[in-house]
């Protein structure tokens, strides 16, 4: 197949008209001139004439030719031809390698991992590059040593490189880092432009919204294809793990869920699935999974220690050991610290609830203070802060309030006589994003009209553990006066008045929660504090938001961000990776907080932030298990991204003549140069006036047309 490496150099054929539209303009027209009548004189002129017109035709067309040879030989001409004669062609490229690093590349066959088999196979592909060839290696998980582009002046660094690397445990996407590397070669200069796609080909990886905008349009890159997946038969992963019960407690069970999916090619049987907690085996159970199917597995695990608290579901081992693990934790308070706002009678109400006697209270920790700026500890140290009654606060106090319940602080409202419904509304609970309060309705202190409690939803936490057997109800405190809450704006509505309005409504804000009461705990406003269903209620309100603080340092997925607001800058602070590398961070100031914001989260495991040697804080980083899957895209799908323009390679490294059969053959400018060369020597010789008469053939039609 005939092609040249430097078309646009073709468009200077048109120059070969320039030599023609020369000769056309100098035709010198005979002159007509009266002369007596010279028979032999006009004979003469007739001879002239023949060799004269001749020898201009022959010149215009060496001269043509000239132009054309030079033209065809700057466009460097080639052909796909393995003629010794013709030579191989010498044209510098320009190889984008694209190595799927991602986790299914860890997957293991006979032969090894897939990824192993990948990297002898840019060895071998190495090896059809030449010196002077610009290489590239592009990875969709940047990792370790390997950045996600980088440039090689020769192919012996990419070996060295590679030979010590292994695939990463992080999501890739390899349609991005295809466009990424066809966006490179679409800046290069070099005339031959390679890209060489290795990976197994996971649909998940290549996110296919719309083909018609997806595929490059990069011209003149020839696309190579090496499939690495092998026989996928079985495999089971790990996609979530999570705590069942939202109140956490100490000597008593906690139910960890483990959702387990089956991406294999057939049914799993007795899957044996293993429970650990702080290191040690705690359970152990059999589960099957039908064919692309999903099941929960459940294990019930005893606390017998407080503070941090993590664990791991693992399964037994397949073909892809890294999502047969996955990890947990979470956070039992020895102490609950609770920061109190407010009137000192109506708190005095609520101590009383969380701690009848006092003395013996081992649990709950109480500050009480009248303005947040007489705090002398951040706020973020309290999982629950209390407001009862509270008068109007400052704008620094309210913007803290805010910014704690933001970050992931939990607060319990109730009002009062001093709460400035209005103010509150405006100032704290529309910026915070919580329903507002509409007014009221009773009257303070009539004990002759009330209300009582009408529905109840029993199957919130809350009430979770409270009560022996099933009940549909409860004796209900009176209530004589009360805020009307607008709860349409979202939230949930736990208790509701006969009427059907809101006495407790739940808003999860951002990362916090608010519970918010509409009715006060003053005598004059109901009778609330005098039945048995107090206590229990504040004490399990509390325990449960507490309990959402402790499973907020939960999960994250590898290569996500885990961060973590502080509050003593001059500590020494670092993250201890599950590995045991210990690595120091350096907080940072955002706002009026204090922040760390950590990426490093490579590999899965227990994350811990320390400040010196003390751990205050714990994430469970888990594999995503998007890459366990073995559904694979389409060839249609993959031939629209590459244009119709690839080539599948064997995997089993011998593809050189497969490279070369595709490569742009045989070049012969040289010949085209020689030819111009050739051509321009005849035209300087038949430019001589006596050579066109001397030579023998063009002597011999001369004298015949004589």
């Amino acid at each position: 197949m005939f092609s040249f490496l430097q078309s646009y150099f073709l468009y200077g054929l048109f120059a070969v008209s320039l030599p023609i539209l020369i000769h056309l303009f100098n035709r010198r027209k005979a002159t007509r001139v009266p002369f007596s009548t010279i028979f032999f004189l006009k004979e003469l002129q007739k001879k002239q004439m023949s060799r004269l017109k001749l020898r201009q035709i022959i010149l215009l067309l060496l001269r043509a030719l000239v132009i054309a040879m030079a033209v065809m030989a700057m466009a460097r001409p080639t052909i796909r031809s393995s003629s010794f004669f013709l030579g191989k062609a010498n044209v510098r490229t320009a190889a984008a390698i694209v190595l799927d690093n991602s986790l299914s590349m860890r997957w293991e066959g006979p032969a090894g991992t897939r990824y192993s088999s990948a990297v002898k196979s840019v060895s071998n592909i190495l090896k059809q590059l030449n010196h002077g060839d610009q290489i590239s290696l592009f990875v969709p998980c940047p990792v370790g040593d390997l950045s996600s582009q980088q440039t090689f002046e020769t192919p012996d660094a990419i070996i060295n490189l590679l030979k010590n690397s292994s695939a990463s445990m992080l999501y890739g996407n390899m349609f991005q880092t295809v466009n990424q590397a066809a966006a490179y070669l679409d800046k290069s200069i070099f005339p031959n432009k390679e890209m060489y796609i290795l990976s197994d080909f996971q649909k998940s990886s290549w996110q296919l919204e719309d083909l018609k905008e997806t595929s490059l349009e990069v011209s003149g890159v020839r696309y190579f294809t090496i499939d690495l997946s092998d026989v996928e038969d079985r495999n089971a992963g790990l996609i979530k793990v999570e705590l069942q019960e939202q109140i956490i407690e100490l000597s008593r069970p906690v139910a960890v869920i483990a959702d387990i999916g089956n991406f294999g090619n057939g049914d799993l049987e007795d899957l044996m699935v293993h429970a650990f907690l702080m290191e040690n085996r705690v359970g152990q159970n059999t589960l099957s999974i039908p064919k692309s199917r999903s099941e929960n597995i459940s294990f019930n695990l005893t606390l017998k220690e407080t503070g941090f608290i993590s664990g791991m579901v693992e399964l037994e081992d397949d073909p892809l050991l890294e999502d047969n693990r996955g990890y947990f934790t979470f956070y039992l308070h020895k102490k609950i610290s609770i920061l109190l706002l407010g009137d000192q009678e109506d708190l005095d109400y609520l101590k009383l609830a969380l701690a009848p006697k006092p003395e013996q209270n081992r649990l709950f920790v109480f500050k009480r203070v009248n303005q947040l700026q007489n705090l002398d500890i951040p706020l973020s140290q309290f999982p629950v802060v209390i407001m009862a009654d509270q008068s109007i606060l400052s704008e620094s106090d309210i913007a803290r309030l805010i910014q704690y319940v933001h970050g992931g602080g939990h607060m319990i409202f109730f009002p009062g006589g001093q709460t400035d419904i209005r103010g509150l509304n405006e100032r704290f609970l529309t910026p915070l994003g919580a329903p507002v309060f509409r007014g009221s309705t009773g009257t303070l202190g009539k004990v002759e009209s009330y209300i009582g409690w009408g529905s109840i939803d029993f199957k919130h936490p809350i009430f979770s553990n409270v009560f022996r057997g099933k009940i549909d109800k409860l004796d209900s405190p009176q209530f004589y006066f009360r805020l009307n809450l607008d709860s349409q704006s979202g939230g949930a509505d736990v208790i509701k008045y006969n009427d059907n309005s809101p006495f407790l409504h739940v808003s999860n804000i951002e990362k916090g929660t608010i519970f918010l009461f509409t009715s006060g705990l003053d005598p004059e406003w109901n009778n609330m504090v005098y039945k048995s269903i107090f206590p229990p209620l504040i004490y399990r309100s509390v325990i449960y938001l507490a309990s959402q603080n402790q499973q907020q340092a939960s999960t994250s997925m590898v290569g996500e961000e885990i961060q973590s607001e502080l509050y003593d800058p001059e500590a020494s602070y670092s993250i201890l990776r599950p590995d045991g590398v210990e690595e120091k961070v350096t907080p940072k100031q955002t706002g009026i907080s204090l922040q760390i914001r950590y990426t490093n989260t490579k590999i899965p495991g227990i994350y811990k932030l320390l400040k010196g040697t003390t751990v205050i804080k714990q994430w469970a980083v888990n594999v995503d298990t998007k890459e366990s899957g073995f559904e694979r895209i389409s060839l249609k799908d993959l031939d629209d991204i590459l244009a119709g323009q690839s080539m599948a390679l064997s995997v089993s490294g011998a593809f050189g003549e497969q490279i070369k059969k595709n490569r742009f053959g045989s070049e012969f400018t040289k010949w085209f140069f020689i030819l111009a060369i050739v051509f321009m020597i005849c035209e300087m010789l038949l430019s001589r006036e006596d050579l066109l008469s001397n030579i023998p053939g063009i002597k011999k039609l001369v004298k015949e047309n004589e």
